[in-house]
C-alpha cells in the first residue's frame, strides 16, 4: 500500500511538475494508504463473518449430534480466522474460572457477534439447556437467531461494498485529466 502511494505521488510530480499539485498528490497518497489499510481490515472482517456463519450452522448440527455445547464447539467446522476464538470459547465452557475467561474474551475480541455467541454458550452451558414450548432447544434457537443476524450482517456488508467499493478512486480521475483538458483548451 505504501508503494501505491509513492507511485501516485511520483507520477503526479512527473506529470504535473507543479508544486501545489505535488503537495495535493502527497496528501492524496497518504489518504489512499490509510483507505487501503482500512479496506484490508474490512476484507478480513468480512471473511471472519462468513466463517462465523458456516461455523454456527455446524455448531447447531453438532449440538444435535452430541447434545453438549463443548462437544459441539470442539467438533464443528471452523475456518482459520474463527478457530482461535472457538478454542477460547471452548476453554471458557470447560474451565472452572469460566466467568473470568469470558470477561477476558470480551476485552480481547472486537467482534460483537462472537461476544454474543460466547455469552450464549456460557449461559446455557452453565445453567443447562432447556426446551421451549414447541420442543426445540433454547441453545439451537439462540444459535439460529444469531446465525440469522450474522447472515444479515453479511448481506449488509456486501451491499455496502457494492455501493461504495471504488469511491476512494473518484477524486483521482480529475487529477489525471487536468493536463489533457489544459492542453486541449490552451
Amino acid at each position: 500500500t505504501t508503494g501505491i502511494s509513492v507511485l501516485v505521488t511520483i507520477i503526479g510530480i512527473v506529470c504535473f511538475g507543479d508544486l501545489v499539485a505535488s503537495i495535493v498528490l502527497i496528501g492524496f497518497g497518504y489518504l489512499m494508504q490509510n483507505v487501503l489499510v482500512d479496506k484490508q481490515i474490512d476484507k478480513v472482517h468480512f471473511q471472519l463473518i462468513k466463517q462465523l456463519s458456516i461455523a454456527l450452522s455446524s455448531v447447531r448440527e453438532m449440538y444435535t449430534k452430541y447434545g453438549t455445547i463443548p462437544d459441539a464447539l470442539n467438533e464443528c467446522k471452523k475456518g482459520k480466522l474463527i478457530q482461535p476464538a472457538f478454542e477460547k470459547i471452548y476453554l471458557i465452557l470447560t474451565s472452572t474460572d469460566g466467568k473470568d475467561r469470558l470477561d477476558e474474551f470480551y476485552a480481547t475480541t472486537p467482534v460483537r457477534l462472537l461476544q454474543t455467541f460466547a455469552n450464549v454458550c456460557y449461559l446455557l452451558n452453565d445453567s443447562g439447556d432447556q426446551t421451549t414450548e414447541d420442543g426445540t432447544s433454547a441453545f439451537k434457537q439462540g444459535v439460529t437467531l444469531l446465525k440469522n443476524e450474522v447472515d444479515l450482517e453479511i448481506r449488509k456488508l456486501t451491499k455496502t461494498k457494492l455501493a461504495f467499493g471504488m469511491l476512494e478512486w473518484l477524486p483521482v480521475i480529475p487529477m489525471f485529466t487536468v493536463g489533457i483538458v489544459q492542453d486541449f483548451f490552451i
